[in-house]
């Protein structure tokens, strides 16, 4: 749907990952601006490469009002760009994580309310159809009684067409949890909580590397999370009542086994994940009711639960 003009605040790997996805996957014929400080002459460099007039690279905050706005800057100044948006009554998609301080997002939240504004949190898994059909598997067979994460990251990686590094100004747990949240989410149907005894998380190798335990309407998600590892993975492993299942979507869109069997599950490949989501955010920008899997509520929890795992 279009709206027009969609502003995003950020300028890094995946505000431009964002921008392209917006002009080439999402339905409408919007225009895209870019507004960062920070790399700013990469960000213009990467646009003029582009030639796409559509898209174009600010330093400052949009003059021109935009009709919408996605945060994707640093996580450590999402917050301050979704109040700027939320005080202008601009409908808002803050990327994972909502915010580092979980007081401030929780008035953020409050405020968005109060105004009567679209604010809304981006957990692309949430997103990914074959995700979906593997907690549909799942529950048909009883629910989860068990699940492990692994995610680890090497130090660097080429991620759709460029390349990807980690932000060392925040640790692997302030980084990746709210995706380990939201893919609990999605395989229990309910906001996930860290074990008192799992609290704080043990980080070592200065916060490259953290194990913890969120629990899901009682099935208990072991975390084991990386930076720097020798390789890239994304495994999520599930025990049954009468078996075990697993999803890895280390290569996207992932495969699933079931038993130790590979199983095929017929999935859309397009629109991917990311299009899906922001295709969802601008529907509800535009007046359409949020989709559950944008809601603020599970980022908040997310803020919560890093506030936690942190101590």
């Amino acid at each position: 749907m279009s709206l027009g003009h969609v502003a995003i605040v950020g300028g890094g790997r995946w505000a431009r990952v964002i921008a392209s996805v917006l002009t080439e996957s999402v339905a409408g014929d919007h225009t895209v601006s870019l507004h960062t400080r920070r790399g700013f002459d990469a960000c213009a460099g990467w646009a003029r490469a582009r030639g796409d007039a559509r898209v174009q690279v600010a330093r400052e905050w949009p003059t021109v009002r935009p009709d919408a706005v996605i945060v994707a800057n640093a996580a450590r100044d999402h917050l301050a760009a979704a109040e700027r948006a939320v005080e202008a009554g601009l409908p808002v998609l803050v990327e994972k994580p909502l915010g580092l301080d979980a007081a401030r997002a929780g008035a953020l939240v409050a405020r968005a309310r109060e105004r009567d504004v679209v604010l809304a949190t981006g957990h692309v898994f949430l997103f990914a159809p074959l995700l979906s059909a593997f907690a549909e598997r799942v529950a048909a067979r009883g629910g989860p009684r068990a699940m492990a994460l692994t995610w680890t990251d090497p130090a660097a990686e080429v991620r759709h067409g460029e390349r990807k590094s980690y932000d060392a100004s925040i640790d692997v747990v302030e980084d990746v949890l709210a995706h380990a949240h939201s893919i609990g989410w999605a395989m229990s149907g309910a906001l996930g909580v860290i074990d008192a005894a799992d609290a704080p998380a043990t980080l070592t190798r200065d916060g490259k590397e953290a194990r913890l335990t969120l629990r899901f309407d009682g099935a208990p998600l072991a975390l084991t999370l990386a930076r720097e590892a020798p390789a890239r993975a994304r495994r999520l492993e599930v025990t049954l009542a009468d078996g075990r299942a697993s999803i890895d979507f280390t290569v996207e869109p992932g495969t699933i086994v079931e038993d130790g069997a590979p199983v095929h599950v017929e999935v859309p490949r397009s629109p991917g994940p990311l299009a899906r989501m922001l295709g969802r955010f601008l529907d509800a920008a535009a007046g359409a009711p949020l989709d559950p899997r944008l809601d603020p509520a599970v980022g908040l929890q997310a803020c919560a639960l890093i506030a936690q795992a942190r101590g």
